[in-house]
């Protein structure tokens, strides 16, 4: 049985940086310690899942840790599981807003984006980015053309405290990254699947420049998603680069988590 590591969060509060993420890999490369978090209240340049720019306006919660676990290659995508987990269960406790999972690593509420989590490895550290759209008014949230896009503020009705809510995530990825390095992504599964906005709703999958439309039916112990595609037969999709899924614009209003 690996040992249940142990993180003492060293946190670094910036009002304006490039990159969290590049900031901290780089602090990585340097030999900087497990628990390294950087933090910007404004990123110029972000960087999103395969590569996209992510604005990240001020008023967000834009931050990146380091973490060193003893996990393969192919298990990194673990850690963007309970990395998600853990900020959609800090968002919780803090506002009380249903906030779910959109598979694989984005965080919504009523159909609406409010963030999403990248992990990345280099030299065996790995670098988590969380995002999240906090105390963004409305009209200054970015627009973007494939889906709509909320902040904490719009749906609250109020500010929330950013620091409270670095914490609150800080504080439930402690325990998840435990079970993570010790008993794999299926500890994580079940509340994975308790939290998922996707599960019986009709999505629209890219992988590899193919499109496939169906019905999102499962999601597996190796964190991929199962759709059940028009003509009846099952496909299944991983989480990797090239392969996305988008909400059917008719099942935004149904993609609430339970």
């Amino acid at each position: 049985m690996k040992p249940r590591p142990q993180i003492d969060w060293d946190i670094t509060w910036l009002d304006e940086i490039a990159s969290t993420s590049d900031a901290v890999l780089n602090a990585a490369k340097s030999g900087c310690r497990e628990g390294t978090v950087i933090v910007a209240r404004m990123q110029t340049r972000g960087r999103g899942r395969r590569g996209s720019a992510w604005q990240s306006p001020h008023g967000g919660l834009w931050c990146s840790l380091l973490l060193r676990p003893e996990l393969k290659a192919d298990e990194l995508w673990g850690l963007t599981a309970a990395a998600t987990l853990s900020a959609v269960e800090g968002v919780r406790k803090l506002t009380g807003l249903p906030v779910g999972i959109k598979w694989p690593n984005d965080i919504y509420i009523d159909g609406k984006k409010l963030g999403g989590i990248m992990a990345e490895s280099s030299g065996g550290a790995a670098v988590v980015g969380i995002g999240l759209n906090a105390n963004i008014r409305s009209a200054d949230l970015p627009s973007v053309e494939w889906y709509p896009v909320t902040s904490l503020l719009v749906e609250a009705g109020k500010s929330v405290d950013l620091a409270a809510l670095l914490d609150g995530i800080l504080s439930e990825l402690c325990e998840r990254y435990r079970l993570l390095v010790e008993w794999g992504f299926s500890a994580l599964l079940e509340e994975w699947r308790e939290l998922s906005i996707v599960l019986g709703t009709r999505v629209r999958m890219e992988c590899d420049g193919s499109v496939f439309k169906g019905t999102a039916v499962e999601l597996n112990e190796q964190g991929g998603i199962i759709i059940r595609l028009q003509d009846g037969t099952r496909r299944g999709f991983e989480p990797r680069p090239g392969v996305s899924l988008g909400l059917e614009a008719s099942e935004r209003g149904r993609a609430k988590c339970p």
